[in-house]
């Protein structure tokens, strides 16, 4: 976890250049054999669209929700300690 300082945009595009160049030609090529070249077998229906974008945000969700359980847990750990050190002390 970093607390220190805030970066800038700018700072995370230098340091991600290289794969968002790659990104945006893996993005436009399909779009440029579907336009262009008259690929018309690479379309994909919205059901499927729609099946993959719900999956992804269940599996999402579950994962922030292990996520704020660890937290949490961390946390009730960390003020035991605390209060057990402090009546050993």
């Amino acid at each position: 976890m970093h607390v220190g300082k805030s970066y800038k945009i700018g700072e995370f595009l230098v340091w991600t250049r290289s794969k968002i160049y790659l990104l945006a030609v893996l993005g436009a090529l399909p779009v440029v054999l579907y336009q262009v070249a008259g690929l018309r077998w690479l379309t994909i229906p919205w059901a499927i669209v729609a099946l993959l974008g719900t999956a992804t945000a269940f599996i999402v969700g579950f994962k922030n929700t292990q996520t704020y359980h660890r937290t949490s847990e961390g946390q009730q750990i960390w003020t035991a300690i605390i209060g057990l050190s402090r009546y050993w002390g």
